[in-house]
């Protein structure tokens, strides 16, 4: 049977060192969740510190914190990551700039920086990224056209559902 385009790579030339991304998906477009507080210390320093199920404990911890960490297992240096600044009184849902992953995921449950309230061992599954766009004039988009937004301005058919991740 003839290998689609999207296969992962188990195909001739490809290595387990090649993260078993799928063939056709050099780079992912991602959504990121953040509140005021918390984007400001994610962007002061360059780091995502997404949520990490196990820290709320209950008795489906161990498997909401095995998805998690699989949905982020895939995320490579390159990908883009657009950032979802959630409504608040002084502004409405928008997208607040064109960023890339600049490292792998990584485990890190220290505050993001000395004095960090926000970012702290509740988001200690990482990834580090640089921005790519600042909007000077961030883009206002309702909460449930966001993935749609992210489609069109990328280019893409479709961003799978697990893309979208509420990072604290």
């Amino acid at each position: 049977m003839a290998a689609s385009r999207c296969d992962i790579m188990h195909l001739p030339g490809y290595s387990a060192s090649s993260l078993n991304r799928p063939v056709c998906d050099s780079m992912r477009n991602l959504v990121f969740f953040v509140n005021d507080a918390s984007w400001l210390e994610h962007n002061r320093v360059g780091i995502a510190g997404i949520n990490d199920p196990a820290v709320a404990g209950g008795s489906q911890a161990n498997s909401s914190r095995q998805k998690a960490i699989a949905e982020l297992a895939g995320i490579s240096a390159g990908d883009r990551i657009f950032f979802r600044l959630g409504r608040s009184a002084e502004h409405p849902t928008q997208i607040v700039g064109l960023f890339r992953a600049t490292s792998e995921p990584y485990f890190d449950p220290n505050p993001l920086f000395p004095g960090a309230q926000r970012v702290d061992h509740r988001l200690s599954l990482r990834v580090e990224f640089d921005c790519l766009r600042n909007y000077p004039n961030p883009v206002e988009v309702p909460s449930r056209i966001v993935l749609e937004f992210v489609d069109a301005i990328s280019g893409i058919s479709r961003v799978p559902s697990q893309a979208a991740r509420s990072i604290g």
